[in-house]
């Protein structure tokens, strides 16, 4: 009889580890978001068009694959004819599954264009950019303010003078 007393101690002394080592780490698996490293490369591609849903060549565009806060790599490539472009990330240690991507196409002229989206789990990856406005942007108080000034004085010339 003592040795199935023992048997049934050991057995409620392992049951009672068992369930405190699930109630710790239960809630810290639920709690935690699930990351896995890509395998192989990850080529984002895509095209950047115009006001008007042209293609748009020459494009400066910035891909940064995001980890978390801080840009985890960026790579930066002008568009092809056509408004293409793409660029390749290294093996899963430079990108993952579930991570933000940022791309942004920079013109010069208009206000720079960002689209984030999500990284799949797949090689490749389209992210299309579309200019919405064709109102160029100023970008600093300078700008406005000289914007203005032309305009005042295209309005004292071309406005008769009243004697």
């Amino acid at each position: 009889m003592a040795r199935i007393v023992s048997v049934s101690r050991h057995m409620k002394l392992i049951g009672g580890i068992a369930a405190l080592l699930l109630a710790i780490c239960l809630p810290i698996m639920l709690g935690s978001e699930t990351v896995s490293a890509g395998s192989g490369p990850k080529i984002i591609y895509g095209y950047v068009y115009d006001v008007e849903g042209n293609p748009y060549d020459g494009v400066t565009v910035t891909v940064s694959v995001w980890n978390n806060v801080d840009a985890k790599t960026t790579r930066i490539i002008d568009t092809y004819a056509g408004g293409f472009y793409d660029v390749t990330f290294d093996e899963g240690s430079m990108w993952d599954v579930g991570k933000q991507v940022e791309v942004i196409a920079d013109d010069g002229i208009a206000a720079p264009i960002t689209v984030t989206d999500t990284l799949d789990a797949f090689g490749d990856q389209q992210v299309d950019i579309h200019y919405d406005t064709a109102i160029p942007q100023f970008g600093s108080a300078i700008g406005v303010f000289l914007a203005a000034g032309i305009v005042g004085a295209i309005a004292v010339v071309a406005l008769p003078r009243r004697r």
